[in-house]
């Protein structure tokens, strides 16, 4: 358009035609002028495209300007390209400058969650800003939270992540008020599909003694996402699997009971259970009672030495755990695993805290590299634009590297790939190609020519080669006359 623009103004100086021009301020207060022309001109976007690393990707309309993105709870950053459409316009993401020399592109660090990133494209003619919003949900939906759930303004142990709540009221207790308050941001939230006003506040009404379900669904107006709550109110009755059960006749033996908001469970004599593992055949779980009777739930350092994790429902975990953002493996018997392991063909090292490490790892003097998600690397690796090699059980090659007919030769050190140098290894000398493979034959460097033996041995002999005789120097140079 900016073409276009230019000549409109021309006409609008020669022919007289008139241009209307609109000056308004944007939510975040940015200042934005646009110009509107003939409705037959067809409106030239600044943005070339949004291009996003890896395994992600929008399907981006110069014309679109928000959009939304689910990205791995691994990812604490992504890498944008942000090319404007002219290159003598220029791009902002989040007010910093995408620079040119940059092949404009810029890593966007991730928080856990909904994450807002503002691009702006300013044209350099006019000063017309286009902004395009990225909404980038690190973890997805499962990051949508909201910020407390409280009834009558008392707690109910509520945690963000934490998507179920047992709840148990006493039977005169049949009207309350339910509070659902979301974080700061474009949020709404209904309530068995009632929406809430401004205060998020609803008043509930129960019908006797029962069990009563309560949906409560948080929407983010931005990007239509929603997440979701489950509330379980016990009107009269404890908290048990058995409802009917319970309604029919309170019973306490063989059964979970709430005390003071915490668990127990009473065996066939309704004595409860203490300093006990106990395993629920109804729920196939296995749950931990302290020596107060108590259901345990998160970490437990038992007796036998081993550690366990039990979650929010008390029930022991195995495999795969998320514990403060950092990842634990139990293993079949609940115990929290260290050092290495193998799942799913895939290797882990988990260190003397049973956290899972990624990135570069020593272990008993080798160096090994793990990925975001964990997983041991094998094979070819860049790492801060050096070459790495790894081999098939992980452990980072060292000195002379035998890979596809060619040889390589890492670092004795730090296990990087030499390249486009002499290295000096057992009294002889060798040069490394550009591309890291040993180099043989003739080779003209620095206005010299030298000669490397088959094995890659800077030769200092005289020697026959395609029928001449070559008498080379100490230095491994030859005379060329």
């Amino acid at each position: 358009m900016r073409r276009k623009i230019l000549k409109i103004f021309i006409l609008f100086f020669t022919l007289g035609l008139t241009i209307s021009s609109i000056q308004y301020l944007d939510e975040s207060g940015l200042f934005i002028s646009t110009v509107y022309a003939d409705e037959t001109d067809e409106v030239d976007y600044l943005l070339k495209d949004i291009y996003i690393a890896g395994d992600y990707s929008i399907n981006f309309s110069p014309d679109v300007f928000t959009y939304s993105l689910d990205v791995s709870a691994y990812d604490e950053d992504i890498l944008l390209k942000l090319e404007p459409k002219y290159r003598s316009d220029k791009v902002y993401l989040n007010g910093v400058e995408v620079l040119k020399e940059d092949k404009y592109r810029i890593f966007a660090n991730l928080e856990y969650g909904k994450n807002i990133l503002n691009i702006d494209v300013k044209d350099s003619y006019d000063g017309t800003t286009y902004r395009y919003v990225l909404y980038v949900y690190r973890g997805g939906s499962d990051y949508i939270t909201l910020d407390d759930i409280n009834i009558d303004d008392r707690n109910i142990g509520f945690k963000p992540n934490k998507r179920f709540y047992n709840i148990e009221l006493d039977e005169d207790e049949e009207i309350i008020r339910l509070n659902c308050i979301p974080k700061e941001g474009n949020y709404s939230v209904k309530v068995n599909n009632t929406l809430l006003g401004e205060k998020n506040t609803i008043r509930l009404k129960f019908d006797g003694i029962n069990k009563y379900v309560i949906n409560v669904t948080l929407i983010d107006n931005d990007t239509k996402k929603e997440s979701k709550y489950v509330l379980n109110f016990y009107l009269g009755i404890p908290i048990s699997p058995d409802v009917t059960g319970s309604i029919n006749a309170i019973l306490k033996p063989n059964q979970w009971i709430l005390v003071n908001g915490r668990w127990r469970y009473n065996d066939y004599k309704g004595d409860y259970l203490r300093d006990t593992w106990f395993y629920d055949n109804q729920y196939c779980k296995w749950f931990y009672l302290n020596s107060r009777g108590y259901m345990h739930t998160g970490w437990l350092e038992y007796d036998d030495g081993n550690t366990y994790y039990l979650d929010n429902h008390g029930a022991m975990q195995t495999g795969w755990v998320i514990d403060n953002g950092k990842w634990y493996y139990l293993d079949e018997n609940g115990v929290m695993r260290k050092g290495w392991i193998k799942d799913k063909n895939k290797w882990y090292f988990l260190g003397n805290k049973g956290e899972m490490k990624t990135g570069w790892m020593q272990d008993r003097g080798t160096w090994y590299f793990l990925n975001k998600d964990g997983s041991m690397k094998t094979g070819w690796i860049i790492y801060d634009d050096e070459y790495y090699y790894l081999n098939n059980d992980g452990a980072m090659q060292t000195g002379w590297l035998r890979y596809n007919n060619e040889w390589y030769y890492m670092d004795n050190k730090n296990g990087a790939m030499k390249n486009g140098e002499w290295i000096f290894n057992q009294g002889n000398w060798y040069y490394i190609n550009y591309s890291g493979t040993m180099r043989t034959g003739w080779l003209s460097k620095d206005d010299k020519l030298y000669y490397l033996n088959s094995d890659g041995t800077m030769n200092t002999d005289t020697k026959i080669i395609d029928g001449y005789i070559c008498r080379f120097n100490k230095d491994g140079s030859v005379d060329v006359d």
